[in-house]
């Protein structure tokens, strides 16, 4: 009796310990995060026009002109008058927005009619980055001026639309 008492006493410290230390697996960690970006959009002065010539007064032909690029996949350009290489981009590039013009910017960014982003104003030489996390036809508006470039966000392999 007393032999079964003492193995059942090591039976539950062996249990309890098992218990109290839980499993010995590793945890997942937080992902890396990779902010490269894969497309940047950008403002410059037209061809003719230089950047310091901007007042509020200046002519139309010299507003600063949005393009996007990108600079992973060769180069393509798409730009407010049509000039377009590239059509779309895969969800989850990064977008870097750049205001290399000298007066504020404001973009906004819109898929399927209904706003994703909006970078608020940004001063020359500001720059920010926006996740292009949802699938759809991204319209992205210059506040401002009114030019709008048009891009197809694909969606992952596996994702829903």
């Amino acid at each position: 009796m007393r032999r079964a008492a003492s193995a059942a006493l090591v039976a539950l410290a062996l249990s309890l310990t098992t218990v109290a230390c839980g499993s010995a697996k590793a945890t997942p960690g937080v992902p890396k995060a990779n902010f490269t970006p894969g497309a940047v959009l950008s403002f410059e002065p037209p061809h003719g026009c230089s950047s310091g010539n901007s007042t509020s007064t200046t002519p139309a032909s010299c507003t600063p002109e949005m393009a996007i690029n990108t600079p992973g996949s060769g180069g393509g350009e798409v730009t407010p008058s049509g000039s377009s290489d590239i059509t779309s981009v895969k969800s989850g590039t990064v977008l870097e927005i750049s205001n290399s013009s000298s007066e504020d910017q404001r973009i906004q960014g819109s898929i399927d009619g209904t706003q994703t982003f909006d970078t608020g104003t940004l001063k020359p030489a500001e720059s920010t980055t926006v996740v292009l996390d949802t699938s759809g036809k991204l319209t992205i508006t210059d506040v401002g001026s009114g030019q709008k470039v048009t891009l197809v966000v694909e969606p992952k392999p596996g994702q829903k639309t």
